[in-house]
């Protein structure tokens, strides 16, 4: 991965938008918007910025071009006092620290679609532009994620000097014949991941972080997309991280939840904008982007072979390596998590969960205990029962068991929990 790729803006186009004045009509400056986002070519047959227009024809932001975009030009415009130095993608175990102002000159600069080569998925980048969710064919559920954004816009210039930190973690080899201790562990079918505060969160799926094809810029609207949506400075993870390898993990700590939601899907909604106290509270969280194997494009049963399981063990210990190499407080943290995405990609949730137990316990370091949240992700298939054993046992003897049941599995009349308790307590 190279990491001399410029990513920085073209700030000769964002200035064109210097022309729209805020004591103008509203239909003057959204043509003039409209016609300047144009001004660069697109790769589209499209003229119109079909979502956004529908976005402010139902009266959304009504006050767009004299409360909210001034701001966002004004920070966006803020480019070079901000980054004296182009900023560079960034490859493994890298980091950058941005604060919460530099993220808000980088989001504008997306708002205004000016970062070149960057409105679609290419072979190597997410996008980092708002193009296609307001250029593409209108649909509910992408006006919610717009009055998502916006209520992170809304909000910008009371942007500080936090910091936020993005890390790529790339595991080397990887074994679990280790006499470490299995850390704690609990199930809560209770709370959500936006309930721990101070937490380090799993939950995406997708090698193309914001997620793919359509991601949290155009058409996606399931787990990740929205957490990206209503976390909107995590995006600033896709305009510096190609998509990640087999044994990369990103991870990104200081981020603000703006937006409140509920459901996902078609029928996602967006609900109200956060509280200051909330924000404050959620730049605790670390953001953990794991991708799982898709096992609906694999083989039936796939995910319990060798090579599988070895590239899931070595991707969620990237992962969880993170925790400790990011953490700057002085106390470790939890890691809360549910599915992992993998549900949605027709994941087993035993394995997943025991996979996640191991990856955990190996690395250890900064990790004070594993809690399972099924109910904080879209579940088809939940847990048969919770898992009881205590963690006086071994990385080495959960390893041993688990490769014992992926060799039976076909045989056996039980389930990976179920087998898990029995072996290990007979031992």
């Amino acid at each position: 991965m190279e990491t001399t790729n410029d990513v920085s803006p073209n700030l000769t186009y964002a200035a064109k938008f210097k022309k729209i004045n805020p004591r103008d009509d509203f239909e003057t400056n959204w043509q003039l918007f409209e016609s300047t986002v144009f001004s660069l070519p697109r790769n589209t047959t499209t003229t119109q910025l079909l979502t956004l227009n529908e976005f402010f024809s139902q009266k959304n932001e009504p006050n767009f071009f004299t409360d909210i975009f001034p701001s966002i030009l004004s920070l966006a415009l803020r480019f070079k006092e901000l980054f004296p130095e182009n900023i560079k993608s960034l490859s493994f175990n890298e980091s950058i620290t941005l604060t919460e102002t530099q993220v808000g000159c980088l989001l504008c600069h997306a708002f205004l679609c000016s970062f070149p080569g960057r409105d679609y998925h290419t072979f190597l980048y997410s996008p980092f532009s708002f193009f296609r969710l307001f250029a593409e064919e209108p649909a509910q559920y992408k006006l919610e994620k717009l009055k998502m954004f916006f209520a992170y816009f809304r909000n910008i210039n009371s942007l500080g000097d936090e910091n936020i930190h993005v890390y790529v973690s790339q595991a080397d080899h990887v074994s679990f014949r280790s006499s470490e201790k299995m850390v704690p562990f609990r199930f809560n079918d209770i709370e959500k991941e936006e309930d721990f505060m101070d937490a380090a969160i799993v939950s995406s799926a997708n090698k193309f972080l914001g997620g793919a094809p359509g991601g949290v810029f155009a058409t996606g609207k399931m787990q990740e997309p929205i957490d990206f949506a209503t976390h909107p400075e995590i995006t600033v993870a896709q305009l510096l991280i190609p998509v990640m390898q087999d044994d990369v993990a990103v991870s990104v700590i200081g981020v603000a939840k703006y937006a409140e939601n509920k459901n996902l899907g078609m029928d996602v909604k967006f609900v109200k904008p956060t509280s200051q106290d909330l924000r404050q509270e959620t730049r605790k969280q670390q953001w953990i982007n794991i991708d799982s194997v898709d096992f609906r494009k694999e083989p039936k049963d796939y995910q319990f072979t060798a090579e599988c399981i070895e590239r899931q063990l070595i991707k969620l210990v990237a992962g969880m390596e993170t925790v400790a190499e990011m953490h700057s407080r002085s106390h470790d943290c939890p890691v809360a998590t549910g599915i992992w995405g993998g549900d949605a990609f027709g994941g087993d949730s035993e394995l997943i969960f025991v996979q996640m137990w191991l990856a955990a316990s190996l690395v250890h370091d900064g990790l004070t205990e594993l809690i399972w949240l099924p109910n904080s992700f879209p579940v088809v298939q939940p847990c048969s029962h919770n898992l009881k054993l205590n963690t006086e046992f071994t990385v080495n003897q959960v390893y041993t068991v688990l490769q014992s049941y992926l060799e039976q599995s076909g045989d056996l009349n039980c389930g990976l929990f179920e087998f898990l308790e029995k072996q290990l307590m007979e031992q």
